[in-house]
């Protein structure tokens, strides 16, 4: 309910600045190689590094909810208090991630109202290993959440849908995900999909849709629609957003790469 009239302040506030049109999340890239942006919401790592910085960026947007995605946030050794330091400031807080980090890392953070953990999966155990390439990367995850509800984290599913999504498969990883007492369920074209309906097919379209109703709850289908209408950050920064890597490349990764706004 508070998200709701956090969206809808902030919708009143652009129609009176007349800038109705502009997006109401801001996606951070936090594993992103950093590099200049076209983006007029964005920072470079030293940006991110300072709060006044940071805070000014996401103040000037007006937008509510700050989306921490792209390639994998677990990875990033201060995503902890990022993800803290701007829940802090009144904004809504979504970190993304595969969640084969998430039961060694959930400790960095704090269990706050404004937080959520926020899980991909491609379907059930079956498909979603498949489709990540590797076994056991679902219970992973699974295990993951189990030990942040445990701590008392707000969990959120991000069910990813593409042209070989069934349907059936969403449904049973909702009803799953339901009985580990999620607090949310996600419904949105995954990256190579959405670039599919941005060109105009139908069929790709129509599977969203028909996913999204799967989620029976207004207030997250309509956080669902939102996120798909959002732009998502630049192609280095979703590349293999969907696909679960060992811990040791994330945490190569996390070493190597610096951060991004997008």
């Amino acid at each position: 309910m508070r998200l709701h009239a956090d969206l809808l302040r902030a919708r009143f506030l652009q129609s009176l600045r007349g800038r109705a049109k502009e997006n109401l999340i801001v996606r951070l890239s936090p594993a992103a190689a950093a590099q200049p942006s076209a983006h007029p919401h964005s920072a470079s790592s030293s940006g991110m590094n300072s709060d006044g910085e940071l805070l000014g960026m996401l103040r000037a947007s007006a937008a509510p909810i700050v989306w921490i995605g792209g390639s994998e946030p677990f990875a990033q050794p201060a995503i902890g208090n990022l993800a803290r330091r701007i829940a802090d400031s009144g904004y809504t807080v979504f970190v993304e991630t595969d969640g084969v980090l998430l039961r060694r890392r959930i400790h960095e953070f704090r269990p706050v109202s404004r937080l959520f953990i926020t899980v991909r999966f491609h379907g059930p155990e079956h498909v979603h290993d498949l489709r990540s390439g590797q076994s056991g990367v679902f219970r992973a995850a699974v295990e993951g959440i189990r030990t942040a509800k445990l701590s008392g984290f707000l969990i959120c599913a991000h069910a990813l849908i593409d042209e070989q999504t069934r349907l059936e498969d969403i449904a049973q990883l909702k009803e799953y995900l339901a009985a580990l007492d999620a607090d949310g369920f996600l419904v949105s074209a995954a990256p190579d999909a959405a670039n599919t309906a941005k060109r105009g097919s139908d069929s790709s379209r129509s599977k969203v849709s028909e996913a999204r109703k799967l989620i029976a709850n207004a207030g997250w289908e309509r956080l669902s629609r939102l996120l798909d209408s959002q732009p998502a950050p630049a192609p280095d920064c979703e590349e293999n957003a969907g696909e679960p890597h060992p811990p040791q490349v994330h945490e190569k990764r996390a070493r190597e790469e610096s951060v991004r706004v997008s």
